[in-house]
Formats: C-alpha cells, structure tokens, sequence
C-alpha cells in the first residue's frame, strides 16, 4: 500500500469552506489544503489541526506540512511531514543559532529528530560518552516538553493580538496572516526573553 493510500478526507464541509492553508483561531494550529506547490502536496493534500471531528491522516511522520512557530507564534514553520523538520520559523533558528554565538550555548532544540540539535551517540562510544548522550536526550526531550506548554501559553496572547486585527473570524487564511502578523527579529527576541527570563536577548541578537 502507498502512502497516499493512508490519505483520509477531512470532513466535507469543512473542505468546501477552507480554500487555502489557514490558522485555526480555536487552537492556533495550520488546517486547510496544502499549498499546491508544496513537495507533499500529492501525499497530504489537506493539513488538519486537533478540532476536526475527523482529522486528515497520510501515514507520514508528521501530518502536517506548516504549522506556526513554537517560539514566537507568529512565523511560519517548515514543520513536515518528516521527522527531521522544525518547530520553529526561520527567523527563531537564526536568533537560536545567534545565541549559541554569543552566549556559548544554544538555548532551545528546535528540531524534531535529535541529530538536528546535534545530539547524536556515535558508533563505539564509551560508557561515558553514553551516559552523557542519553542524558542530553532525555534534556531535549524535556525541552520538547517546555516548548509545547509554551506555545499554548503563547498562543493565547498571540490570539488576543490577532483578534484585534482579524475580529472574531473562525479562521485567518495563511496569506493575510503573513501579511499582517509577519515573524521579525524583534518578535523572537521578545518571545525568548520571556521564555528564559532574559531582558538582554535583543542585545545579544543585535550588538546594541
């Protein structure tokens, strides 16, 4: 059996009143068709969040192709479908990779698949180097864990921001989203700050 095999529909009537990738204001979550551009297009044509009474499936790793950032909520994530994606838009793994610069570590893993946080056992390790890679697994698999609860937390106030632009609409089409509540530099900052307790994130993004 193929993977688009494993393709469930969503429900009917959802599917004639989304007519393009768009954010959930319920949840925060991407639900929708997936852009017909897209490299999974063929495999996952419609993306679901949680609040669909029968949400779609591919058989993938992940059933979802873009999903907002779980740091900032407001940038994009190239999230799937596989295990080696991220959590986080462009502009948040910059400003993670800039911190690691800077501060001599990075604060958040924001891949899916642990070698993309450069955590890996190699071949032959000792018992030592062992012990010390499943100790920094099992601490990513913790920050995973932080992350999420962050993002519920952080969608929250996002939701309030987007109201007061969007209104009450169920749904926010993706396009108008990236026009009106675009990822920047300053929004990641702010984002980590509060996450680590940090007031100098900004500064150590920007020099100044």
């Amino acid at each position: 059996m193929s993977r688009k095999d494993h393709f469930h529909k969503p429900d009917d009537r959802l599917e004639s009143r989304l007519t393009e990738l768009s954010v959930h204001m319920a949840c925060g979550k991407l639900h929708g068709p997936t852009p017909a551009d897209h490299q999974f297009r063929d495999v996952l044509p419609w993306q679901s969040c949680r609040c669909e009474d029968q949400p779609a499936s591919s058989g993938l790793d992940v059933d979802e192709v873009l999903g907002l950032c779980v740091l900032c909520g407001r940038g994009i994530a190239e999230t799937g479908p596989t295990r080696f994606s991220w959590f986080a838009c462009q502009t948040c793994k910059s400003a993670n990779n800039t911190l690691k610069d800077v501060w001599g570590v990075r604060p958040f893993a924001l891949g899916r698949h642990s070698l993309m946080n450069g955590n890996a056992i190699k071949s032959g390790a000792s018992q030592a180097e062992v012990c010390e890679g499943v100790g920094m697994l099992m601490a990513h698999i913790h920050g995973f864990r932080e992350l999420d609860q962050w993002h519920k937390r952080e969608w929250q106030r996002v939701a309030g921001q987007a109201r007061d632009l969007f209104g009450g609409v169920e749904d926010v089409p993706l396009s108008r989203w990236r026009a009106e509540l675009p990822e920047s530099l300053e929004a990641s900052a702010d984002a980590m700050g509060r996450f680590l307790g940090r007031d100098d994130v900004l500064e150590a993004l920007t020099g100044w």
